[in-house]
């Protein structure tokens, strides 16, 4: 049966966009394999448990997994082809750490690139061979020579301190004699080991060193990782690996090609491409009044989306260029002393990067045209540019775990919004530029507030105490959007060569702050719960659920709703300015005083009757409408009356 034509375009379409977000990643749906497992058991409880440990290891790895359960017992998996030496790693090594005798014939040349296709030579060498780290980028094949001297099976306590891990038994779980391996470690301390996490060296060296006793006299395995600055995230990778709860025996049978499922890989693309029109939705709500040309947004979308392989590239460099500068190593393994140098390192890599290449996609085109116009239009070309970045950026997470709902929801509450938050800094700046023609505005320090916030942002996140500030980053930055694009529909379209008197100003409060408060301080919470939620599921489930839907998809229907809510209910202001040309302007919309022949109120409405056209105001309180046609001067009809 042959694939219609439209599914194979877009699927294309798919994989060449997914090329260029992420330089040929994995594309699910295409060019997949797939495997058979078989337990031991067939009872449903061990089952439901092997399925957990199964999916914590594939996130723990980084290899997505389509997990199935066909019966008791009985699993299959689907993976990319590209994944599968790692799949096969990560089956291979049921949990512990082994030791051997060093063999002499260690390879002497170094190799640079993927790690699977490492991991493939290394496979390909017998099982002897295991992969050693030399630097970053660079590993050697170590041969472990006969049986294994001794194991750990069943799982041990682990605990990086710096660049350095100890293993220690567990007396619940594991299964080794450490005295009797400190004893073989007093006969022969010089006797060359390698200790082993599959096919990975943890240690090469001298046995000897290797085992010490703690401060209670408890023997332990004391594994350095070396000097180099690399070694932080390394030992607590290890620590991360080797705490996992380890695989029952599985039978695995050999791997076989997957047929193409075309339209994962489509909806890889258009779900975070419709999440992303979504929000950029929301935020034209603010600009009703004056809406931008749908062409230019949406190539500032485009240009925005562009900016992604430009931003990789140049963030790759500068990770090659110094490992002090690789955003990957910046948190030296969790440790939380270092989140001034993370933060300096996401500050410089990712934020000053990706907020230059989405301010280059606005002031590229939108920013050159008479459309932009208006000090709300920076904030909405900004938004453009940023969710097209988003989007982009989504894609290629999206695509690397099969379209997790997960992951979907987790980077749909947290990504796409803080990529918009941080660039409405600079985009609300941009936008008073056209009020502030003849005066200052500090564009350059708005700018480096979105690149400082975008970099706090991301380095709170790998700091398991601090995460939790990414959160509070994330409300505080909700809040400061609603407020900059409140202070922006101050003022309506800047005419060439009209000035706009901001000196000699007088603002008349409209809106419902109470409603407004509740439907973001609302929508704040049904996130936080959502997440929450979200991160729960994740450690205790090994697939979703129809419960898992039953809960998640509320939620997420009342941070829609919260969100629009907030955008509706955002209290402006009417703002009457004097000068040479008095003018009220509400919404963006300006109308002359000279204009305004009368006022109508009814229904918390206020209609003021121009010759320009009619505005419209509200809702309003009747002390304040009466206030506000005072000042204008324009008679109001009496109170009640029906506005035509």
């Amino acid at each position: 049966m042959h694939l219609p034509k439209v599914p194979r375009l877009l699927g294309s379409l798919s994989l060449a966009l997914g090329a260029l977000a992420c330089g040929g990643g994995r594309t699910p749906g295409v060019d997949e394999r797939e495997r058979s497992i078989v337990a031991e058991f067939s009872d449903e409880a061990r089952t439901g448990e092997t399925a957990r440990r199964l999916a914590r290891r594939s996130q723990e790895v980084h290899v997505p997994l389509a997990l199935a359960t066909e019966a008791p017992g009985r699993f299959s998996v689907r993976y990319a082809a590209v994944d599968e030496p790692l799949v096969e790693e990560m089956f291979a090594w049921s949990g512990g750490v082994e030791l051997f005798a060093r063999g002499d014939s260690a390879t002497k040349s170094s190799e640079i690139g993927p790690f699977s296709e490492r991991l493939r030579r290394a496979r390909s060498e017998g099982p002897a061979a295991k992969l050693a780290f030399v630097s970053l980028g660079r590993f050697r094949i170590e041969e472990a020579v006969g049986p294994a001297l001794a194991r750990l099976e069943v799982g041990c306590l682990a605990d990086a301190v710096g660049t350095e891990l100890y293993l220690r038994e567990d007396p619940r779980k594991t299964r080794l004699d450490l005295p009797a391996f400190a004893a073989l470690a007093t006969k022969s301390p010089a006797l060359p080991v390698l200790l082993t996490r599959g096919r990975s060296v943890l240690y090469a060296g001298p046995l000897g060193p290797l085992v010490e006793r703690d401060s209670t006299g408890r023997d332990l395995l004391h594994v350095p990782f070396g000097t180099d600055f690399s070694a932080y995230a390394r030992a607590k990778r290890q620590e991360e690996l080797l705490t996992l709860p380890p695989l029952p025996p599985l039978s695995v049978a050999a791997s076989r090609p997957a047929p193409a499922r075309w339209g994962l890989a489509v909806a890889c693309l258009l779900v975070p491409a419709l999440l992303s029109l979504a929000f950029l939705t929301l935020v034209r709500r603010l600009d009703r009044a004056h809406p931008e040309p749908r062409w230019l947004v949406a190539a500032t979308f485009a240009l925005g989306a562009l900016g992604v392989p430009l931003a990789g590239a140049l963030e790759a460099a500068l990770a090659h260029a110094s490992p002090w500068l690789d955003p990957r190593l910046a948190a030296l393994g969790g440790e939380e002393g270092a989140w001034f140098y993370a933060f300096a390192v996401y500050s410089l890599v990712a934020g000053l990067v990706e907020e230059s290449v989405k301010a280059l996609a606005v002031f590229a085109l939108a920013g050159r045209r008479k459309e932009f116009d208006e000090p709300i239009d920076g904030m909405v070309y900004a938004a453009a540019a940023a969710l097209g970045f988003a989007f982009l950026e989504n894609a290629k997470y999206f695509a690397d775990s099969r379209l997790s709902p997960l992951l979907v929801i987790g980077r749909t509450l947290l990504s796409a919004p803080a990529h918009l938050f941080f660039s409405a800094l600079w985009g609300a700046a941009a936008g008073r530029r056209l009020v502030l023609r003849a005066g200052k505005t500090p564009m350059l320090l708005w700018f480096l507030a979105a690149v400082l916030a975008h970099g706090a942002f991301d380095a709170f996140l790998p700091f398991d105490r601090l995460a939790p500030l990414a959160l509070v980053e994330a409300a505080l930055l909700t809040v400061g959007f609603l407020l900059l694009a409140r202070r922006a529909l101050r003022y309506a379209p800047v005419v060439p060569g009209v000035s706009v008197d901001i000196a000699d100003e007088r603002d008349f409060s409209t809106g419902r702050p109470t409603g407004f408060s509740l439907a973001v301080v609302g929508t704040l919470l049904a996130t936080l719960a959502l997440l929450s939620y979200v991160g729960w599921f994740r450690t205790t489930h090994a697939v979703e659920t129809p419960g898992f839907y039953a809960v998640s998809v509320p939620l997420a229907a009342l941070v829609a709703l919260g969100a629009r809510a907030s955008i509706g209910l955002l209290p402006l202001a009417a703002v009457v300015r004097g000068g040479p040309r008095p003018s009220v302007t509400y919404a963006g919309t300006s109308r002359s005083v000279a204009s305004i022949s009368e006022a109508e109120f009814a229904d918390e409405t206020l209609l003021l009757r121009s010759s320009e056209g009619d505005l419209t105001l509200g809702p309003i309180s009747e002390a304040v409408a009466t206030e506000l046609t005072a000042t204008l001067g324009a008679p109001m009809l009496p109170l009640g009356a029906k506005i035509a």
